[in-house]
């Protein structure tokens, strides 16, 4: 009979701890990752990068061999949308800061879509991605930076680019 009971305040002790640890997270994971502790569940009511980066299936593939990452400041510091920032019509992809669109969030433009390079370069085989931040001084969030990684890494995969050739801001971590 004392097993039992013993095994009784274990799952009751395993509970209350759950259900405590539960709240802490959710009380840290009310504002942006910049400010409070990182908390996966934000992380993971974003899109999954896999879904975000699938072309639509009736264009074909462009042969992209660099990834290029640059930081850009809304020019109005409360934009109601991500493409009204500065730098958004010559990128593929979007990485939103939390004032525009959800920290962390993806956004594909209508450039890669159609698999369509910039004109931005001479350069036509290199992915864009903006990274939307609050000022020129401003460094993107964790989140921004964790969720930027896993895109860069994702593309590299999917089209056999050399890491060597994935490009960051100097005031990258």
């Amino acid at each position: 009979m004392t097993i039992a009971v013993r095994q009784r305040r274990i799952f009751i002790a395993l509970l209350l701890s759950m259900m405590v640890g539960i709240a802490i997270l959710k009380s840290l994971g009310t504002g942006p990752v910049s400010v409070d502790a990182f908390c996966l569940y934000d992380y993971y009511q974003l899109e999954p990068v896999e879904k975000v980066i699938l072309p639509d299936a009736n264009r074909p593939l462009n042969r992209w061999k660099q990834i290029e990452v640059f930081l850009s400041v809304p020019e109005d510091k409360t934009p109601a949308q991500p493409t009204d920032s500065a730098g958004i019509n010559n990128c593929h992809f979007i990485i939103c800061n939390g004032t525009a669109g959800g920290d962390g969030q993806i956004i594909a433009t209508e450039k890669w879509h159609s698999q369509r390079p910039l004109a931005r370069s001479c350069n036509y085989s290199t992915i864009y991605v903006c990274v939307i931040t609050n000022s020129r001084l401003t460094v993107p969030s964790d989140l921004q930076i964790t969720r930027t990684e896993d895109l860069t890494m994702q593309l590299a995969r999917m089209f056999d680019i050399d890491l060597q050739q994935i490009h960051y801001p100097s005031v990258w971590r």
